[in-house]
């Protein structure tokens, strides 16, 4: 499974965004199904992969990568966890544009973060950006109250803040291999 890390990263990145083009169309699908029933069948089904494809690319390795990896790892998967949760909530409580609408303001909140938490400059313009697009959202989810879906726009919100607290992880242990991460928030 070595060659996915020779794989050129826009083409991981397309295929990313393809993936998740479907979510969306998936969750709406299971018109009977909860919240939870949804995730649990997620689940059963993301857990055999992620554990073919770690045992695939790490071999006998694989245990000592979880140890390696440890706390930044563990708390990764749960932020990731939660995100999971956020979206099927949020897509079975408002509309779909809204939710990758939401989504996409995830920059915003990485450029926040860095300021914060990895001592990094915000340009003025950057700065300017983030107030005007925080605006228009506000917008966005104000004119949600009438339309009842208020609460599903605000849980999709989680979903950026918690990607982008991911991401601040992964930034600040480099020297980490992540991915056992992404079997933590299979767990949870």
């Amino acid at each position: 499974m070595q060659f996915l890390y020779k794989i050129p990263g826009y083409i991981l990145l397309l295929f990313g965004g393809f993936c998740l083009s479907w979510g969306g169309f998936i969750v709406r699908s299971f018109e009977e199904a909860s919240v939870w029933q949804i995730l649990l069948i997620r689940s059963v089904f993301f857990m055999p992969a992620l554990i073919t494809f770690l045992f695939g690319a790490y071999g006998k390795n694989t245990i000592k990568v979880f140890r390696d990896a440890g706390y930044p790892a563990l708390v990764g998967g749960l932020v990731m966890s939660l995100s999971f949760i956020a979206y099927v909530y949020s897509i079975t409580a408002t509309s779909v544009a809204n939710v990758v609408f939401i989504i996409s303001t995830q920059t915003m909140f990485l450029a926040i973060f860095g300021y914060f938490y990895l001592k990094e400059k915000v340009s003025l313009i950057s700065f300017i950006s983030i107030i005007l697009a925080m605006s228009g959202i506000l917008i966005m989810v104000g004119d949600s109250l009438s339309s009842g879906s208020f609460l599903g726009n605000i849980v999709a919100l989680v979903i950026p803040i918690n990607f982008s607290i991911l991401v601040m992880i992964i930034r600040k242990n480099k020297n980490l291999d992540m991915v056992p991460a992404i079997f933590y928030s299979g767990i949870f």
